[in-house]
């Protein structure tokens, strides 16, 4: 719970809960101590890009083909409810208001990040170490590879991983029946592969990778994915 909180914060934390009543800040102490101006009254609003969307982002390249197509079933079939935080921030992404990020808007994003989160920077720098410019950063986020970001992909890149666990599992279980398009309780290459259709792309190479991704994560080997493989893989 702590081990992403500075000392500086964890220390006004301390003084705010001190037992001893003298020693207990008053509301006057703790606004006028630096961390709390700082990430109190911070420039950014709920709908801006934050450290903690890029960890996500950054989380979401870092993964297999078949993970992120399941993460964009499962970003389709969200609710207006669930995604409609990470919709505030993408329509603040999207200065020209056409439905797309581009290079220019993503890089301005992440300029931005940059500029209000000098307080995070080791977070800041962990989560942009590998991938140093906006360019490298886009071209791994656009998994239908036309250089721009649709909500879809942006809400499967940027929920937090946490999401798709525990109580959420049912945005699993919807992802699952939605994949397995003949109710026959598993996912076949020829469903994932539909999927790659539907995002207007399916190239040779696109297909092998999935056919390797699907066979390393058949844990059976009847070349099809039960839930149990699904969640897993």
């Amino acid at each position: 719970l702590w081990k992403d909180v500075s000392s500086s914060g964890k220390g006004i934390l301390k003084n705010m809960l001190s037992r001893k009543e003298p020693d207990r800040w008053s509301i006057p102490e703790c606004l006028a101590n630096k961390w709390l101006e700082f990430f109190g009254t911070s420039a950014t609003s709920d709908s801006d890009l934050t450290v903690q969307h890029l960890e996500s982002l950054v989380a979401f390249c870092g993964m297999n083909k078949l993970q992120k197509l399941a993460l964009q079933v499962i970003s389709r079939r969200m609710s207006d409810v669930e995604s409609q935080p990470l919709r505030e921030v993408f329509e603040t992404l999207d200065s020209a208001n056409d439905g797309v990020l581009d290079s220019t808007e993503f890089a301005a994003a992440l300029k931005k990040v940059r500029n209000q989160s000098d307080k995070q920077s080791w977070r800041l720098r962990k989560a942009l170490e590998a991938y140093p410019t906006a360019k490298e950063f886009m071209t791994a986020l656009d998994t239908n590879g036309n250089g721009e970001l649709d909500l879809t992909e942006f809400l499967a890149a940027a929920t937090p991983r946490k999401k798709y666990g525990g109580q959420n599992n049912k945005l699993l279980q919807v992802a699952f029946n939605t994949l397995d398009a003949d109710g026959s309780g598993e996912i076949s290459l020829a469903e994932f592969e539909e999927v790659l259709l539907e995002r207007g792309r399916s190239t040779e190479a696109e297909r092998r990778e999935i056919r390797e991704l699907l066979k390393n994560a058949d844990s059976s080997g009847n070349g099809e994915l039960d839930f149990q493989e699904f969640t897993e893989m």
